[in-house]
């Protein structure tokens, strides 16, 4: 946006013209190279100039100017953050795995807790927006279709983690945003993996597929859960807007089961359903506790954010129409 004034210059008797340039504003995303950030950097780059952190591997972006950041050093963490100088951060880095937050308790605890207190502090004294990236595995699944004030109470080191995250966020952050997120499902980076297209060459090759059919939750794509994120960050840097909430749920429209979205998989991409095979949670003991029931309500999102994903199928054929496999 090119902005034309002409003033008068006592200095030389002339009017002249001054030129402002309006400068896009300067997100970071933290676990950008992940499977989330794979699908929100491209929508953050049409209105932020972007900046990502990764560790491991990162995808080719030449919208996103990408740091290696080493989460578990503190000192390295501040002096990237020092040096970017962001109007904004997405915290969507974390160990999300919820077994292997179970059996590496100290190792997750720091990234999912310690390195988001680092960050949540630097915002504060920045006096930026965070964006927070949490799960709806606070829940402990006895009821389903939470919403932003109901009681919080996880099963599983990951979920409290995230939840010792949130808290600390709440009372230190003023100018932040909390955004739930339930199973993700979609397309990734070639070095990522998921379960939607595991289950897909699965299906191809014809091996058995286990699912649960007593384990619900508001599932959604990574596509659609990153137009939501974008959608709340532009909520939190809207100025005009006063009493801002501090929670939002970004779910699908649908509660459904492992067993019964594993199916719509295969109607979708025209697979026989006969390999896959109904399991109770009880039955496949993990590390980690599997609540029964956290679909997220997001009736919250729809009326302040304007977010309204469509069906699961619908999502499904997004993706169908938008990947290649090989039949």
């Amino acid at each position: 946006m090119d902005l034309d004034f002409s003033g008068f210059s006592p200095c030389c008797g002339r009017y002249y013209s001054i030129a402002i340039i309006y400068i896009m504003k300067k997100v970071l995303v933290t676990g950008a190279s992940g499977f989330l950030g794979y699908h929100m950097l491209p929508l953050l780059s049409k209105n932020y100039r972007v900046e990502g952190i990764y560790y491991r591997q990162k995808f080719h972006s030449p919208a996103v100017k990408w740091h290696k950041v080493n989460l578990l050093q503190e000192k390295e963490l501040t002096q990237t953050l020092e040096t970017i100088k962001p109007d904004a951060i997405v915290h969507a880095a974390a160990i999300s795995n919820p077994n292997i937050c179970e059996e590496n308790v100290t190792l997750s605890h720091y990234i999912n807790v310690y390195a988001t207190v680092s960050i949540s502090q630097y915002c504060k004294s920045s006096n930026i927006p965070l964006i927070f990236i949490s799960t709806d595995l606070v829940f402990n699944g006895s009821m389903g279709d939470y919403n932003e004030s109901d009681f919080c109470f996880p099963l599983s080191k990951y979920g409290s983690q995230k939840l010792e995250a949130e808290e600390f966020i709440i009372e230190n952050n003023q100018n932040s945003l909390i955004c739930r997120l339930p199973l993700l499902f979609g397309n990734g980076p070639e070095y990522s993996r998921n379960f939607l297209g595991d289950w897909i060459n699965k299906m191809a090759n014809n091996e058995e597929i286990i699912a649960f059919s007593d384990e619900y939750r508001s599932t959604i794509s990574a596509n659609w859960a990153a137009r939501g994120i974008v959608a709340a960050l532009s909520y939190l840097l809207n100025q005009e807007i006063d009493n801002k909430e501090k929670i939002i749920h970004l779910g699908g429209p649908e509660s459904i089961s492992r067993f019964d979205f594993t199916r719509l998989i295969a109607d979708v991409f025209g697979f026989d359903d006969n390999m896959i095979v109904s399991k109770l949670r009880s039955e496949m003991p993990m590390s980690a506790a599997r609540p029964e029931n956290v679909s997220l309500n997001s009736s919250l999102a729809s009326n302040v954010l304007h977010f309204n994903p469509p069906a699961l199928k619908d999502q499904l054929l997004e993706i169908k129409n938008s990947i290649k496999y090989v039949e």
